[in-house]
This record gives structure tokens, sequence and C-alpha cells, in this order.
């Protein structure tokens, strides 16, 4: 069985495949279309659902922290920017009232 290279990739995949692993149209029925003997690259949309993730509990709970401690820095930042957003309000506010008396 020959090998076919990838134009988009350059993997070698089986004759029969119809789908390179990058995505690559390999057989004109998939949506790739030969002009003067030039392929061009298309990709056909696919949808994919998830069902399911296996993922060991262990696993999951060093994900779960580490998604956690990731969330520090964004806090701290929309914290910072609630703060300055706070002051420079306020002070226009005390600048409006004490130039209206």
């Amino acid at each position: 069985m020959a090998a076919v290279k990838c134009p988009h990739c350059g993997l070698y995949n089986p004759s029969d495949a119809e789908r390179c692993d990058c995505g690559y149209a390999l057989s004109p029925s998939m949506g790739r279309a030969r002009v003067s003997g030039i392929a061009s690259v298309s990709l056909v949309a696919s949808e994919v659902t998830v069902v399911d993730i296996k993922m060991p509990f262990g696993s999951m709970v060093a994900f779960m922290v580490k998604w956690a401690l990731a969330s520090i820095p964004a806090f701290l930042i929309l914290l910072l920017l609630g703060v300055v957003a706070t002051a420079a309000f306020s002070t226009a506010l005390a600048a409006a009232f004490h130039f209206a008396k």
C-alpha cells in the first residue's frame, strides 16, 4: 500500500485515507478540488460533541487546584481596576459637589 503525503502538513497517510490528521481532505469527494494540477487547501467543517471525559480523580483534583490558582491574578487585576475606577469616580463626584457650593 502506497503512502500519500499531505500537501498541507507533510504527514504520510495510507492511500485509502480520506482525511489527514491535520484535517486536510485527501480525497476529492471530501471537498478538495484540483485546479490545473494544483491541489487547493480546503478544510471541511465538522461538528464535535464531547460526551464524556475519563479522568482519574487525583488528576481532576490537581487540575481544579491549578485552575483555582490561575484565577487569582485575574481576580487581582479586576480588583485593581475596580479600585482605580472607584477612586476616579469619587474624585470626580467630590470635585463636582465642591464647585457646586
